[in-house]
């Protein structure tokens, strides 16, 4: 689930009741601290507000040689001393210099130059990556309509009407995974636009003269649940754009980073790295409770919690589940941070601070590709994409012609995977079990630090639901209702999101990804094992052909490939996002070769790290734990001491 504001996807698995659109996949709830779209991020220069530079696909000369997702791995020897050119206290590493990038050993918090030639690629406030241009009616802006001119059906009655409410079991996931998912979607995206607050509804009704950034949920007149409560529309506003060429369509704005680089922990411009950092000991803002670390509390406060922290990005306190992998990581920094200031006193504040960061990204970037990833795309088709390797050496796929923008087509598939999110959430107190709606527990901060480790053990224990083309009721008719009965539909608002970007059809990315077209409702029947004729009967009357699919139903009711949860439309969107993130990174962790590159036993540490570990390190009171968290305990997966779980030995890195 994600946020439900203006604006990635995306991110944590709830969003705010505010006033713009979604989330699931393409939105989340901004934090306040994120800098405004229009001025560029501090501790890097000013930059266009467009770019030029492709999006979500590598291209180079036709000369060039340079590997773009290779899949071998190469021996080069990394480097250990960090180069000349370091940028000032806090700015975190290489930044724009005259037009080119200063070498360095750390990557800039707003990751410019992580790609030396084209500094902006990537770099937070910059364009949304593309598989495929903007499909919009007036082909600029004007959301796109169907073969015979007429509108698409309102997104609440795809939702209600296409994806069936239910939460069939999941043996193989803990509930863990979506939240960490969604951590990694905050991480990648952040539309812009997601701070502003656009009254397009008020008490369910439109408003007479709507601002013209509205794009509002129409709620038909027969809602099965609306209206009962006289609801004839969903809140939504549409995210901020670039200043566009003439005639070229909009696009929207990602105010993330575009890397796998812990941009929900660290910030995205060194202003608000800045207000998060102690500059003592390279550690970040904390305070001791009952014996373990919390963020401090925000000062300015905010509207959408009753308890409101100092981070990032606030889409990670959203619930009690979401604050999990933000305090994770957070405290692993200063766990690493102290343990490096012992380790070598003669190191300043800033470098305790960036080496912890370092390290403490690398392992991230290791979980993500090698631990969660293969449980969603399957680790066979994988590596035979060249996302991961198997070995012990380096990897030397960076493409300095690979645009790593983080693509919006990413959010899409986020989107679908809420599917995986269960209305009830268990917590565990001692030996009995209780449950809480989701619903109720959004925004609700207040006992946070009192009953998290029940909500942590509950992540690790309880089974997700199967990510298919059903969804909780609460993500469509609950969540964020505060006192009220009914609250929003998240679906209906990820669907309203994807409209508003103006993604293509269903069709044209199946041949995007060289899936061909498919012609006939008989032929997308064949797609799937066990077709439903209702289903396709339904798609038939509310679409027409099927050229009109939207890519987010049309893809959802693929049957899923081997070793993977997603069928081939929404795994080529996935894969290319993966690969872009780790291609276009001249900073990834396994990458040889570079200013930031590790030595290779330095890697062969950071390749020992589980999950589990991570928790085991953040989470004090957790003395046992399974060793694969992302699966329920088992006889396969059996609780084991948190002292038999590999750690990094930190003595290789000073």
């Amino acid at each position: 689930m994600r946020p439900a504001t203006t604006t990635k996807s995306s991110g944590t698995t709830i969003r705010p009741a505010s006033s713009t659109a979604p989330g699931g996949s393409t939105t989340r709830p901004a934090s306040t601290t994120r800098p405004a779209t229009t001025t560029a991020p501090a501790g890097s220069t000013t930059r266009p507000a467009t770019t030029t530079a492709p999006a979500g696909s590598t291209t180079r000369p036709a000369s060039t040689t340079a590997p773009a997702g290779s899949t071998t791995r190469s021996s080069v020897a990394s480097t250990s001393a960090a180069p000349t050119g370091t940028t000032s206290s806090g700015s975190g590493g290489t930044t724009p210099s005259g037009g080119g990038c200063v070498r360095s050993k750390y990557r800039t918090i707003d990751s410019s130059c992580a790609n030396a030639n084209n500094p902006f690629w990537g770099s937070a406030g910059q364009p949304f990556g593309r598989l495929l241009p903007p499909s919009y009616a007036d082909g600029i802006s004007q959301p796109a309509l169907l073969s015979n001119g007429s509108e698409y059906v309102s997104a609440r009655t795809i939702s209600f009407g296409v994806f069936s409410i239910d939460e069939t079991p999941d043996p193989s996931n803990t509930l863990l995974n979506i939240f960490f998912l969604n951590a990694i979607g905050n991480d990648l995206s952040l539309p812009a636009g997601s701070n502003d607050v656009v009254s397009c509804c008020v008490n369910g009704q439109l408003v007479p003269d709507p601002p013209s950034r509205c794009f509002s949920v129409k709620i038909p007149g027969d809602d099965p649940i609306y209206s009962w409560f006289n609801i004839t529309c969903l809140n939504y506003g549409r995210a901020t754009t670039a200043p566009g060429q003439p005639g070229q369509p909009l696009q929207q704005i990602n105010e993330a980073s575009s890397f796998i680089d812990l941009s929900f922990v660290y910030g995205t411009s060194l202003e608000q790295s800045n207000s998060l950092r102690t500059f003592s000991g390279g550690r970040l803002k904390a305070v001791r409770r009952n014996g373990v670390e919390w963020p401090v509390i925000d000062p300015a406060g905010c509207t959408w919690a009753d308890v409101c922290y100092l981070v990032a990005d606030r889409r990670s306190y959203q619930t009690p589940m979401s604050a999990t992998v933000h305090l994770l990581f957070l405290r692993e920094h200063n766990r690493l941070a102290n343990q490096l200031r012992l380790l070598n006193s003669a190191w300043t504040d800033e470098i305790i601070f960036q080496e912890a960061r370092r390290i403490n990204i690398a392992q991230y970037q290791y979980i993500v590709y090698y631990e969660y990833l293969p449980r969603v795309l399957g680790r066979e088709n994988m590596l035979s994409r060249g996302l991961i390797f198997e070995g012990t050496g380096f990897s030397s796929d960076y493409s300095s012609f690979r645009n790593p923008s983080a693509l919006a087509e990413f959010n899409v598939v986020q989107a679908f995977m809420q599917s995986s999110v269960t209305g009830g959430i268990n917590f565990y107190m001692n030996d009995t079990v209780q449950s809480a709606r989701l619903s109720d527990l959004a925004g609700n901060l207040g006992s946070l630090e009192t009953t998290f480790e029940m909500f942590f053990a509950g992540l690790t224990k309880q089974q997700a639901a199967k990510v298919d083309t059903s969804f909780s009721i609460e993500l469509k008719n609950f969540m964020y209702r505060g006192t009220a009965s009914v609250g929003q539909d998240l679906v209906a608002l990820d669907i309203q999101r994807m409209r508003d970007f103006g993604f293509a059809r269903y069709n044209d990315y199946r041949l995007r990804c060289g899936l061909g077209r498919l012609a006939t409702w008989e032929a997308y029947n064949a797609t799937q094992k066990a077709p439903c004729a209702k289903t396709i009967e339904k798609l038939q009357s509310l679409y027409g052909t099927v050229d009109d699919l939207d890519v987010f139903v049309g893809a959802a009711f693929e049957d899923p490939l081997p070793g993977s949860v997603l069928g081939p439309t929404f795994s080529c969107l996935l894969q290319e996002q993966v690969l872009a993130a780790r291609t276009g990174d001249r900073y990834f962790f396994e990458l040889g070769g570079q200013d930031g590159s590790f030595t290779a036993g330095q890697l062969a540490e950071i390749r020992k790290i589980k999950l589990s570990k991570l928790m085991c390190n953040s989470f004090p009171s957790t003395l046992n734990i399974q060793a694969d968290v992302l699966s329920p305990i088992s006889d396969m997966n059996p609780v084991v001491a948190c002292t038999s779980l590999p750690g990094v030995n930190l003595n290789l890195f000073v």
